[in-house]
C-alpha cells in the first residue's frame, strides 16, 4: 500500500530519472522514523546483501523530511 510520503518520494525520483533498480524506500514499511530511517535502510540492505560493507561500494543516502527539507550524502562503504 502506498502511502503519501512514498508517492512523493516517487514522483521526485521519477522527476529526477533515477531508475527503480538504484534506489530503496522504506518509509511504507516503517513510517516516519525521522533520522533512523535511513539507518534501517541501509542495514537492510547489506543484511540482504544488496550493498556489503568493506567493499567499497559508493552510495548516496538521501532523504526529504517535512516542509521538504533535504539532505545527502555520498559515501562508500
Amino acid at each position: 500500500m502506498a502511502t503519501s510520503n512514498r508517492r512523493l518520494i516517487e514522483q521526485l525520483i521519477g522527476a529526477l530519472g533515477i531508475a527503480a533498480n538504484r534506489r530503496a524506500i522504506n518509509v511504507d514499511r516503517y513510517g516516519n522514523t525521522s533520522g533512523a530511517g535511513i539507518l534501517i535502510l541501509l542495514a537492510e540492505n547489506v543484511r540482504i546483501a544488496v550493498i556489503g560493507l568493506g567493499a567499497g561500494d559508493p552510495i548516496v543516502i538521501a532523504a526529504v523530511g517535512a516542509n521538504l527539507h533535504s539532505g545527502a550524502h555520498f559515501i562508500r562503504l
